[in-house]
């Protein structure tokens, strides 16, 4: 019986494993399309036109509701006052949730992508990398996981 048992655990674990694995390719292959874009305004992930300032977008990260392409203007954030940020929702069902979204989702990033430089302040996770940074936010009163790349 112990043996059955410590086969089913690894088999388990194993199993827990790939999906990590899979989780943080399918995260990194977003990510390989996305990141070159920042900087020209994800043109190639501006799907239908929603409003002046907003675009469905074509692709989501992996786990997320939605996806948008959002025009931000920001006179102190950058010069020429106008970027554009990809921005996504996830919804979690409890903290718990949340926190494993987050952190999935962070050591994934942090796996295909090592040279960005993170941060943390209160619930938000700042990754900054030369071609964009990425932010992640946890809305504890929600559960809601919003993450942004501009």
């Amino acid at each position: 019986m112990k043996t059955i048992f410590t086969h089913s655990a690894l088999a388990l674990a194993l199993l827990c494993a790939s999906a990590a694995q899979a989780q943080d390719a399918a995260v990194c292959g977003t990510l390989g399309k996305l990141m070159p874009q920042v900087k020209k305004g994800f043109p190639d992930f501006k799907g239908k036109m929603r409003t002046d300032e907003l675009w469905q977008a074509t692709y989501l990260m992996p786990g997320a509701e939605s996806c948008n392409i959002w025009l931000v203007e920001d006179e102190q954030k950058y010069e020429g006052g106008k970027y554009y940020q990809y921005s996504c929702s996830f919804d979690a069902s409890d903290k718990k949730t949340a926190v494993e979204m987050v952190a999935e989702l962070s050591s994934g990033i942090e796996a295909c992508m090592p040279e960005m430089k993170r941060s943390m302040v209160g619930t938000t996770i700042f990754l900054q990398a030369p071609q964009g940074k990425i932010q992640i936010t946890t809305r504890p009163s929600s559960y809601e996981i919003d993450f942004r790349v501009d």
